[in-house]
């Protein structure tokens, strides 16, 4: 159980580098503005077929996305989601959701 729990933990840390590397919850997050979801099927799959070549955390991967789908960077207002719903991209949330984004995550952002 203990080893499952870390694996998870590790899946989750691949996920938010995922989103950090080459700027890639800001690319999520534009492309939620635009309601562009093949974009972000694209971003989410390629963090999928990463973690496939990673045994370890393979079998999280559904944690490493929900971790991505719900990174918010520190230089934008809100996650994708956060975006996606004040842009009124309902294509966007339906992916988001399928993917396992929080939609009720507040932003960081006082007042926003």
């Amino acid at each position: 159980m203990h080893k499952a729990v870390c694996r998870e933990e590790q899946a989750v840390r691949v996920g938010k580098e995922w989103a950090r590397g080459q700027n890639r919850a800001v690319q999520l997050l534009h492309a939620a503005l635009r309601d562009d979801t093949k974009t972000m099927q694209k971003l989410i799959d390629g963090l999928a077929a990463a973690l496939a070549s990673k045994k370890s955390v393979a079998k999280h991967s559904a944690a490493a996305v929900k971790a991505f789908v719900d990174f918010q960077d520190d230089r934008r207002v809100g996650n994708a989601a956060f975006g996606a719903a004040q842009e009124g991209a309902l294509k966007a949330l339906r992916l988001l959701h399928e993917s396992g984004a929080d939609l009720d995550l507040p932003s960081k952002k006082e007042g926003a």
